[in-house]
């Protein structure tokens, strides 16, 4: 949540169309904080708070989860054993999984963001969504987010694990065999 102003401010400079500064709402970041701050004051750099806690949890939660139970379904029914190829597909699974939980949210997030006002709260928001463009509207921008979200995900856990193993630790998920 503390990021929550500097994500707002990218979402309402992405928003803006126009070609010139002239034409763009905020020509530049220091802009945008100003208007936001004397139109919404201090409290409306925080518009979308909640659902981007929310997304960051999530996020987190279903990444680490996933890849330490991808990592064991792999093992057992694709016959990977540990190392780089298993780490590997694993880990762009568990980038999948976190993209397809965290996408409904990241749009509920955005909308606030990009229009302070027009939602009560993140469920009419995302309900509103759902009546007016259908369930799949809840993932528009879906593969987009996964193109952000995979490289991350396969970056991080392949390091950790070529980490755990510099370091001589067990990777994640051998340690309940014992």
């Amino acid at each position: 949540a503390i990021t929550t102003p500097t994500d707002l401010v990218k979402v309402r400079m992405q928003a803006c169309t126009g070609t010139s500064a002239a034409d763009r709402r905020y020509p530049s970041m220091r802009a945008a904080f100003k208007e936001v701050y004397h139109t919404r004051g201090l409290f409306g750099l925080y518009d979308g708070w909640q659902p981007n806690a929310v997304r960051a949890a999530a996020l987190t939660g279903v990444q680490v989860s996933s890849y330490d139970h991808s990592k064991m379904l792999v093992k057992r029914h694709l016959g990977y054993s540990e190392g780089m190829p298993l780490h590997f597909f694993s880990s762009v699974l568990a980038g999948l999984l976190a993209s397809i939980a965290t996408a409904p949210i990241d749009l509920v997030k955005t909308r606030i963001m990009r229009t302070p006002g027009l939602y009560r709260s993140s469920l009419h928001c995302a309900a509103a969504t759902v009546r007016n463009e259908g369930f799949f509207g809840l993932y528009k921008g879906f593969f987009a987010q996964w193109i952000r979200i995979g490289p991350h995900t396969l970056t991080a856990f392949v390091v950790l694990e070529q980490l755990r193993k510099l370091v001589h630790l067990e990777p994640i998920g051998e340690s309940r065999k014992k």
